[in-house]
């Protein structure tokens, strides 16, 4: 159950489509919806789009590191018949 969490804690954390239908006010933006707005058509500033990436995966990493043991044990799990 664990492993279901973590994975399905990054497929919802990196989500932008279902995000940006739902959420239509600038003040509740999630950080994909964020990162997404430091593009600009003309001149981008790459350096703050890198920082800010850089920032958005760390609670990703921090999931997974805490739930690390549960998937790898899940995976070895996975192959071996009862």
């Amino acid at each position: 159950m664990i492993v279901v969490a973590l994975l399905l804690f990054i497929q919802i954390w990196n989500d932008l489509l279902e995000q940006m239908i739902y959420i239509n006010t600038s003040d509740k933006f999630t950080i994909a919806i964020g990162l997404s707005q430091f593009k600009g058509s003309l001149k981008s500033d790459w350096s703050a789009i890198m920082c800010a990436t850089c920032m958005s995966f760390i609670p990703g990493v921090i999931f997974y590191l805490i739930g690390q043991k549960y998937f790898v044990e899940g995976i070895v799990l996975t192959g071996m018949k009862n």
